[in-house]
C-alpha cells in the first residue's frame, strides 16, 4: 500500500510540474497497485487523483489522458521505477 501511495505521489508531482503524460501513466500504475492489493484509497488521495485526471484531460484531451492511464496500469515494476527518474 505504501508503494501504491508513493507512485500516486509521482503522479501528483508530475501534475504539479505540468507533465500531464507522466502524471497519467503514474496515476494508472498507482491505481493498478491499489486494485492489485485490494486496498482502498483515502479521501484525500481520491481527491488528488481526480485533480490529476482533470488536469491531464484539459491538457491532452480526455481520450488521450485515459489511454495514458491505461498504459500506466500495465507497467511492470521496473517500468514504474523508471517513472521516478
Amino acid at each position: 500500500q505504501v508503494m501504491a501511495y508513493c507512485i500516486g505521489g509521482l503522479a501528483e508531482l508530475a501534475m504539479r510540474e505540468g507533465d500531464a503524460e507522466q502524471a497519467m501513466r503514474a496515476l494508472g500504475a498507482s491505481q493498478h497497485a491499489f486494485a492489485d492489493i485490494g486496498a482502498a484509497l483515502d479521501p484525500d488521495g481520491a481527491k488528488t487523483q481526480l485533480e490529476i485526471v482533470e488536469f491531464a484531460s484539459g491538457e491532452l484531451g480526455a481520450e488521450n489522458a485515459e489511454e495514458l492511464r491505461q498504459r500506466g496500469s500495465e507497467l511492470a515494476l521496473d517500468d514504474i521505477e523508471a517513472l521516478s527518474l
